[in-house]
């Protein structure tokens, strides 16, 4: 509770301190963004009501935010709220670095389709040709189809691990140790039939890195730091991990869920290619200005040729590009993709035709609601039609079924020995689920005899069976289990 009120004093502080100026066309549309705050889903028959970004961010105890908005192929506005320190009160600004996450994949791709340009890779060559300190063992699930670059860009290619969950203190492991599962994640293999489904797969980006490594005979940061990273703008990103003492100055500090940091502020990423990079809004906006400049005006004169940005952004298995998220085609075709470390969560969505984009990093774990919201209010602001508001209707239960699915569930992940224990009780119309720390996790309303959704964030409980072996799936990933 403190903690929660120093951040709304520390972001009220923040406004006090904002000059009132006559505001230009862009300033009137970035408040109007600002004030315009909507959650993803509202019950049928209630009106919408729009929040401030600050206020979110105070309710959901996120300490702040940095967003860029590109419009017509520039930078539209770019803008700060909150903070990058709270107990010393230091304020972000538009140069401050935050930790991407998983949007280090898409410019990890860059670094690898730069070298097959150069021909020194191709896309549909076996990995282990060019693997030299490391190889993907042989196995029944290769036999047919070797691992690619093509397929490891795509998340297709068959390969285990899903994220990397980094380290409070730098464990000085190479990329091989990574690949052999000498630190907190597992070894790295092909776990089903390489191109024949899409599994997203942040171990097949780690091979990349080693792909990159003994190619060009540089540790992945040095390489991507100096042939990709000045040349797509991105003049304050780095892929060093640990972050150079040097660049501590302006760095935000990462918040878990309970608003507390670690140690030593952040986590470390050795897996670099997949979580490593530290950028700002600003320097992703300049990535995608890139990316656009090549793809809808045929620049020949960018970091890639037409040719290869049109391959970079054509769907494969899953719909991913090589690098990528991709949704839609044509004028309408977007690019996106998340990201999520300890004490960042972030998103990048952008339409390389139309020259559009949203940017939003946030320096908490609990960020995810507020960067879906921001980039909510954005779409609807300038009509781009990325997010937008879709309407419940409840299903009313009888209360004996409430009770009868109400009580203590459990879920045992399997990288921990401790199960995680949740509560599931009835609150009026709702169901909630208390954490292990007896906070209200989730408020869900049933929208179907055995759905669950929380309006806020769009989780969705499914039960898979009732009575006194109740079973429900979180969002299709996390099985509980009544006890």
């Amino acid at each position: 509770m403190k903690t929660s009120l120093l951040l709304s004093a520390a972001l009220l502080l923040l406004i006090a301190c904002e000059p009132d100026s006559e505001l230009s066309q862009t300033d009137q549309d970035r408040e109007a963004i600002e004030n315009g705050l909507l959650p993803g889903l509202v019950l049928k028959g209630e009106s919408l009501q729009p929040q401030n970004i600050i206020d979110r961010l105070s309710e959901l105890k996120v300490p702040g935010a940095s967003v860029a908005v590109v419009r017509n192929g520039k930078i539209e506005w770019l803008e700060t709220y909150g903070w990058a320190d709270i107990s010393n009160q230091v304020a972000l600004d538009t140069n401050t670095l935050f930790q991407a996450a998983s949007i280090s994949k898409p410019i990890t791709a860059i670094g690898v389709l730069k070298l097959v340009e150069e021909g020194k890779l191709n896309l549909d060559t076996d990995v282990n040709t060019y693997l030299k300190s490391w190889q993907i063992p042989d196995s029944d699930f290769t036999d047919s189809q070797k691992v690619t670059l093509r397929l490891l860009l795509t998340h297709t290619a068959g390969v285990n691990v899903h994220g990397f969950a980094g380290y409070e203190i730098d464990p000085n492991l190479s990329t091989s140790d990574v690949l052999n599962g000498k630190g907190n994640s597992d070894s790295i293999k092909v776990i089903r039939t390489p191109g024949t489904e899409w599994a997203y797969s942040g171990g097949g980006y780690v091979i990349i890195q080693q792909v990159i490594e003994d190619v060009t005979g540089e540790a992945f940061d040095v390489y991507m730091d100096r042939e990709i990273l000045p040349a797509l703008n991105m003049i304050n990103s780095t892929f060093a991990q640990p972050l150079p003492e040097d660049l501590h100055g302006n760095t935000s500090l990462a918040y878990r869920s309970n608003m507390s940091v670690n140690e030593h502020g952040w986590n470390t990423y050795p897996a670099k290619a997949p979580a490593g990079l530290w950028t700002t809004p600003k320097d992703l906006a300049n990535y995608f200005i890139e990316i656009h400049k090549i793809y809808a005006t045929r620049s020949t004169d960018g970091i890639l040729s037409p040719e290869t940005v049109d391959a970079m952004l054509t769907p494969h298995l899953g719909e991913w590009g090589l690098g990528p998220a991709l949704e839609w085609s044509g004028d309408s075709l977007r690019m996106q993709h998340g990201g999520k470390n300890m004490g960042f969560s972030n998103i990048f969505v952008g339409q390389p035709k139309l020259g559009n984009a949203a940017i939003i990093l946030t320096n908490g774990d609990n960020g995810t609601i507020a960067m879906r919201e921001v980039l909510r209010s954005i779409s609807r602001h300038y009509e781009w039609g990325l997010l937008g508001v879709d309407t419940v209707i409840p299903f009313n239960h009888p209360p004996s079924f409430l009770e009868e699915i109400s009580g203590t569930y459990v879920y045992q992940s399997p990288n921990s020995p401790e199960p995680y224990v949740i509560e599931f009780r009835q609150n009026g119309a709702y169901m909630e689920v208390i954490n292990p720390d007896g906070e209200v996790e989730e408020r869900v309303i049933a929208e179907s005899d055995s759905v669950f959704i929380d309006l806020t964030d769009g989780d969705v409980l499914k039960f898979i069976t009732l009575g006194e072996n109740a079973h429900f799936s979180w969002n299709d990933t996390f099985d509980f289990y009544k006890r």
